[in-house]
């Protein structure tokens, strides 16, 4: 015991004992910071409709208001890929510039063909042109659904925009034109598979 007294009472022996105890107490501390497990950043996968790219599902239906006539189109889009059903049978598959239609099963290329009719602009079913069209300064009214969705409205020229959206994501699009009413819902927003079809 007197050794140990005399020990402790050493300045040499008490400076190396205090230096040792906050070496071994630091020293867990940073071996706990280093093991702790490597969190990622959760991705948010909505996306705003102003975001989108020209993948997703849609749905449009087309109304004359000249004719009253009706047309529902119904397909996805792949970039520069367009796999649609006009109607309730006929299938077609855009690519670029190429356009087949099915006949029997197969893809046939038709060398001229209108989506809707000659009148028809095809860019009023094309988000990434429409989202270019409608700026800050176009917005003229904004309104709170009751399901909490947004709709605002945007006037370009004479053409009137409806784009509803929840929690920032696109769920459809309304125009009003001289010629047509369309109404075209999305859904699987940049959550579609590259696609082909056979000839």
């Amino acid at each position: 015991m007197k050794r140990i007294k005399e020990l402790l009472e050493n300045k040499y022996i008490k400076a190396g004992a205090f230096f040792g105890f906050y070496l071994l107490f630091f020293g867990f501390f940073f071996l706990l910071s280093v093991s702790k497990p490597e969190t990622k950043p959760i991705e948010k996968i909505e996306k705003h409709w102003t975001d989108i790219k020209k993948i997703y599902e849609y749905e449009a239906v087309i109304k004359n208001l000249q004719t009253e006539e009706t047309i529902t189109i119904t397909g996805k889009r792949f970039f520069n890929k367009n796999l649609f059903t006009k109607g309730e049978d006929k299938v077609y598959y855009f690519y670029g510039e190429i356009y087949l239609e099915n006949e029997d099963g197969k893809f046939e290329k038709v060398d001229e063909y209108e989506m809707v009719s000659e009148k028809f602009n095809d860019e009023y079913l094309d988000i990434s042109i429409i989202k270019e069209k409608l700026t800050e300064d176009k917005q003229k009214d904004k309104v709170i659904n009751f399901d909490e969705s947004e709709t605002i409205k945007y006037v370009v020229d004479t053409e009137e925009y409806y784009i509803t959206s929840n929690n920032d994501v696109l769920k459809e699009l309304k125009i009003i034109t001289k010629d047509y009413l369309i109404n075209i819902k999305y859904k699987n927003i940049d959550n579609v598979e590259d696609f082909v079809v056979e000839k």
